[in-house]
């Protein structure tokens, strides 16, 4: 606990925190962009009718919520600990008087932390807010009842646990080249895979790729720790 105080000072967190805290309004802004279709295009209640749904349009809102500290969270991972380990930073960063093992493990807790409970309270922020006025001045044509609140519950843990998942992943791949633009694409890239199966209504084969993502992070700790044992300086 005291490695990662001191972790917590070094590291300006400023910055990231602003991101964070624009976010949801950003995401918000979405989620009234896609409850708004049926008032542009009057066809959709006919053509598309899942569109018009709370489920469909939270799902929306979630996938962009996750993206946006995904992307973070890997650009954190680049800055803070891909970077340490670079030829330039890694003298310094070895010549520290703690267990090689705990110092990686402090920063990489450190940014999944900070990008895994803040992507959880920005999503159930935005559903608190959407829902709430939607219950007092509804614009969705959907029925809003006490399942449609706990069916969000889940994705509000998901965001918890897939944008860690892929930080590490893309991490992992990113530092083999030391290429902060990699590890952001290949965010991208795992995102994607997982994000197209969910927003064509496979579940199954959604939370199939979140626990494989999750079984990939644990390895990548276990490989970059590894790594980071055997590096000579």
């Amino acid at each position: 606990m005291k490695l990662f105080k001191l972790e917590l000072e070094k590291v300006d967190l400023k910055n990231y925190l602003r991101i964070a805290l624009f976010i949801p309004l950003i995401v918000l802004i979405f989620v009234y962009f896609f409850a708004s279709v049926p008032y542009f295009d009057a066809t959709t209640a006919t053509t598309d009718p899942e569109l018009l749904s709370y489920n469909f349009i939270l799902l929306m809102g979630f996938l962009l919520n996750t993206a946006a500290f995904t992307f973070l969270g890997a650009t954190m991972m680049g800055k803070i600990v891909m970077n340490a380990y670079s030829e330039k930073n890694v003298y310094l960063t070895l010549s520290y008087p703690v267990s090689r093992r705990k110092l990686l493990f402090v920063k990489l807790k450190l940014v999944n932390l900070f990008c895994g409970v803040l992507s959880m309270l920005s999503f159930a922020l935005v559903i608190s807010i959407f829902l709430g006025i939607e219950a007092v001045i509804p614009i969705v044509q959907d029925q809003l009842t006490l399942t449609t609140y706990l069916g969000q519950l889940p994705f509000i843990l998901l965001s918890a646990l897939i944008v860690p998942a892929i930080s590490l992943c893309s991490l992992w791949i990113g530092w083999k080249k030391n290429s902060l633009a990699l590890l952001i694409f290949s965010a991208i890239i795992l995102f994607s895979l997982m994000s197209n199966t969910a927003s064509l209504g496979s579940g199954i084969t959604f939370y199939a790729f979140t626990f494989i993502y999750l079984f990939l992070a644990v390895i990548v700790t276990l490989s970059l720790i590894s790594k980071v044992d055997k590096m000579e300086v």
